[in-house]
């Protein structure tokens, strides 16, 4: 059965619902989360997909009758089984992007939500969906840029969109767990395990 989207306009409202797979074949403006997973150390919990592609910790679509909120509390429990309320979530902010997917060989035209999770999250606390990704790894904000410098072409490119994001909202001190001075090195923190 088809995964049936909003199509929005420039101001993100809806137009009409089609199959994702047609909204991404004629580039159609869609939404979508990103949700990014953070370990007791500082280190982002980053996706590795099919082909060796770096990517956020989750992402995925907004569906016919969701939130973007709802969307992203699914795709975090369909992800890495991690069941979390909206009181787990930070936004961090609404953003528009269109980029050229060169994996796929489409432009990804979508307003996207930015989440971080308030609270420390474990690697061993993640049940790896492995339809939906194939591994998920500890890195430094270092590691990453480093990563995205060097070959960018490994990173799926809403990833390269929304980390860069993510390091704003840091340098504007909204997020404790990655303050503007600290990059991901060890702090001696335990980490927490969440339900």
């Amino acid at each position: 059965m088809p995964e049936f989207l909003p199509v929005v306009d420039k101001n993100d409202k809806v137009l009409r619902y089609l199959p994702s797979k047609l909204i991404h074949a004629q580039e159609l403006r869609h939404r979508e989360i990103v949700v990014y997973l953070i370990d007791a150390t500082g280190k982002i919990l980053v996706q590795k997909r099919d082909g060796g592609y770096f990517d956020h910790s989750v992402a995925g679509h907004v569906r016919k009758g969701e939130s973007y909120l709802q969307a992203a509390l699914r795709e975090v429990k369909e992800e890495v089984d991690l069941t979390l309320t909206a009181r787990d979530l930070k936004c961090l902010g609404k953003f528009y992007h269109r980029t050229l997917s060169p994996q796929k060989g489409y432009h990804n035209d979508r307003f996207f939500t930015l989440y971080v999770v308030k609270d420390p999250v474990a690697l061993s606390s993640l049940r790896i969906n492995k339809h939906e990704l194939e591994s998920i790894k500890p890195l430094s904000i270092k590691q990453i840029q480093t990563i995205m410098r060097k070959n960018p072409k490994k990173c799926k490119g809403g990833f390269l969109i929304s980390f860069p994001l993510l390091l704003k909202q840091r340098q504007k001190g909204r997020l404790k767990m990655l303050p503007p001075h600290f990059s991901g090195g060890s702090r001696g923190v335990s980490p927490a395990n969440l339900p």
